[in-house]
C-alpha cells in the first residue's frame, strides 16, 4: 500500500497543530460540510498520488 502524505489547504493532516487537523480529529466541533470537505480532498489527494505513483507507461495509455 502506498502512504502519501493528506493535506488540507497545504497543512499536513498527521501533525497536529493546525485547525484541519483538529477537525478531523474531533468531529463534534465541526459542522457536517466542513468534515465532508476535508474527507473529500484527502480522498482526492490519495487517488492523485497513487496515480503519480503508477509507471509512465500505465499512466498514459492514450
Amino acid at each position: 500500500m502506498i502512504k502519501a502524505p493528506h493535506f488540507i489547504k497545504g497543512y499536513s493532516l498527521k501533525k497536529g497543530g493546525n485547525e484541519e487537523h483538529g477537525l478531523l480529529r474531533r468531529p463534534r466541533r465541526a459542522g457536517l460540510e466542513t468534515l465532508y470537505a476535508a474527507l473529500l480532498i484527502s480522498t482526492i489527494e490519495l487517488l492523485f498520488s497513487s496515480i503519480n505513483a503508477l509507471p509512465k507507461g500505465i499512466s498514459n495509455s492514450s
